[in-house]
């Protein structure tokens, strides 16, 4: 856009002083509209919180999932498929994936958590059903609260006191 009004100048022998003017102002315009293209007018701040609205519900429904996984886990006991933990697996990992995305940083920070504890264990029966509820949990009161960021030092203290968990469970 801007090589056609360069173009224009070259020719400005051609052009009245009213044109040269117009083209300044389009040129300002233009370069104007590229500058604040990037940052969120009241109409592109609506779409987003229309997404992350949306994100909150879908996050809702992949918790409810996660829960009801969670108690046929807990129900079944030794008798865990391996698709029920990889169906956890995916729940979490999903969740993980789209928390950054709308600013929910904590959310992703426990989700990772939970996938890192899914994915590294050996043995199924292994899986401790209340390291799993302690994340669906703490994702809950994220989502529920509506904690955007990281959670400041209350998100670390939640973030260290699963991983304790994990370490206390796992004998590390």
């Amino acid at each position: 856009m801007l090589r056609i009004y360069s173009f224009q100048f070259l020719n400005i022998n051609m052009m009245s002083m009213n044109d040269i003017i117009a083209g300044i102002k389009a040129i300002n315009f233009q370069v104007l509209t590229m500058t604040t293209q990037n940052e969120p007018t009241s109409t592109n701040r609506q779409g987003i919180d229309k997404l992350k609205n949306t994100y909150l519900h879908w996050t809702r429904a992949q918790l409810e999932k996660l829960h009801t996984h969670l108690h046929l886990l807990e129900r079944e006991d030794l008798k865990r498929p391996d698709s029920m933990v990889n169906e956890i697996f995916d729940l979490a990992h999903n969740i993980k994936g789209l928390g950054g995305s709308f600013g929910y940083y904590l959310m992703t920070d426990i989700a990772s958590s939970l996938c890192e504890y899914v994915r590294y264990m050996d043995n199924i029966s292994d899986i401790q059903t209340d390291i799993i509820a302690a994340h669906a949990t703490a994702m809950d009161v994220v989502i529920t609260e509506e904690i955007e960021g990281s959670g400041g030092d209350q998100g670390n203290e939640i973030i260290a006191r699963l991983q304790n968990m994990i370490t206390e469970k796992n004998g590390n």
